[in-house]
């Protein structure tokens, strides 16, 4: 026959409950579980929240460049319907060609 072995089992009582010392040894382990996981997520998250914030720069600066390119376009529109009109034709050919009209009398300065 074999024999039994008759040492104490330190981890487990007669009942099979978990020790003292086994029940502190399992809330050490699940501290440092629990701690190791809660590092590696801090630095997920930190990781997470510093490309957020240049996702945000980024946006904020594409603004910008949207808002300058309106205020442009809006300057052309304006340009746009002015150009072509009858006075803005006569406008440019009295200050940039020099031509009058018929019968117009011109004074010049000596």
């Amino acid at each position: 026959m074999a024999s039994r072995d008759t040492r104490p089992n330190t981890k487990h009582d007669a009942e099979g409950k978990l020790s003292k010392a086994g029940r502190r040894l399992r809330a050490v382990i699940v501290t440092v579980i629990v701690a190791a996981l809660s590092v590696v997520f801090g630095v997920f998250i930190h990781h997470q929240y510093n490309n957020l914030m240049a996702v945000e720069r980024r946006i904020a600066g594409y603004n910008r460049q949207i808002a300058e390119q309106q205020a442009i376009t809006q300057e052309l529109l304006r340009q746009r319907a002015i150009i072509g009109t009858a006075e803005h034709n006569e406008q440019v050919a009295r200050q940039q060609l020099g031509l009058v009209h018929r019968n117009e009398i011109i004074f010049r300065r000596r």
